[in-house]
């Protein structure tokens, strides 16, 4: 439980600096996503390489997360949707037909200037790189994969490995 004292100097921080508070996300929801749970909530554990990116022309917003404004107020953190073409290496849990799959992440609209404390944990991929990923994968009603830990906090499931031999 948050003491009163403390809240109560923060006010008075917050109001003698004159100005209003600066933006930074909030979480809604926290949850702990230890191994066990990824493996056992993903219908897909894969090892793969991304092989190219591309930018939706979907506008939402980071489920479960606001940002404070200007004027103290809760606002939704825009986000824009992406696709990422992976070739898959190694199959650890559950079964895909293909040896690729297309990946459905998102990322903020107006990247912040610099990352938020409790703010969202999101990934990207530079194809170029030949970076390998772990990654703990759910799949949607349109046949895309995504992070078994939600779009807001991807980088839970999606660990980087090094770069492809």
């Amino acid at each position: 439980m948050k003491s009163p004292l403390l809240l109560a100097a923060l006010a008075v921080l917050l109001s003698a600096a004159g100005s209003p508070p600066p933006a930074v996300s909030v979480l809604v929801k926290s949850d702990v996503w230890d191994y066990d749970r990824l493996k056992a909530e993903a219908d897909l554990v894969v090892v793969a390489t991304p092989l190219s990116t591309k930018e939706l022309e979907e506008h939402t917003v980071l489920p479960g997360i606001q940002q404070l404004g200007p004027d103290g107020k809760a606002l939704p953190v825009a986000a824009i949707g992406l696709e990422a073409n992976f070739e898959i290496n190694v199959i650890l849990k559950g079964a895909w037909p293909l040896n690729r799959l297309i990946l459905h992440y998102l990322r903020e609209a107006r990247p912040p200037a610099q990352p938020a404390v409790g703010g969202p944990l999101l990934v990207s991929f530079d194809p170029k790189k030949k970076i390998r990923y772990l990654m703990f994968l759910k799949l949607d009603k349109e046949g895309r994969f995504y992070s078994v830990t939600g779009q807001t906090d991807p980088g839970l499931a999606i660990k980087e490995l090094g770069a492809s031999p």
